[in-house]
């Protein structure tokens, strides 16, 4: 039982190698929510192959929440880090800006809510959750997987905040 235990961890580096390998060298586009969702699955295989190869099918569950929770880790602390923080590129634009220092004014003019907002759309509607029509009206047709990944991590909001009440 000793060495099948480390399966979670093996789970992510999986994870994390077919998140990398997907993203450089896929053919099709099958957008980030996908490429998120083939990488953890074939974490999640590994795991299981493991344990079952090992015949270890009772620790099976709790090496599966260890790999999930190891993975939510990886995509919301590590990847979503890389993909949305706001903070990054205004210390990029400080630091690339003559003296490394801007006035609001400036910041502004490089980086403002309308390029986030724009940006986020363009993402939507490439990954095809969104759809754009009638004169940039945007509608919720199609892929509604981020949609229900958004709810599922409000609900959990609550139990993941560090707040204690």
């Amino acid at each position: 039982m000793g060495t099948v235990a480390l399966a979670p961890v093996a789970g992510l580096v999986i994870c994390v190698a077919l998140h990398v390998m997907i993203c450089r060298y896929r053919s099709v586009y099958i957008g980030p929510l996908g490429v998120l969702a083939v990488s953890v699955l074939g974490g999640g295989g590994l795991v299981t192959g493991l344990a079952v190869g090992a015949g270890q099918i009772g620790g099976l569950p709790v090496w599966l929440l260890t790999y999930l929770l190891l993975a939510y880790c990886y995509v919301i602390g590590l990847f979503n880090l890389g993909e949305s923080s706001r903070r990054i590129r205004l210390l990029i634009e400080l630091h690339d800006a003559p003296s490394q220092a801007l006035t609001l004014e400036e910041i502004l003019t490089r980086y403002n809510a309308r390029m986030v907002v724009e940006a986020r759309l363009r993402r939507l509607v490439t990954a095809g959750q969104l759809v754009e029509c009638d004169y940039g009206r945007y509608y919720l047709i199609g892929n509604r997987t981020g949609l229900w990944i958004a709810r599922a991590l409000a609900a959990l909001a609550p139990l993941l905040s560090q707040r204690r009440r």
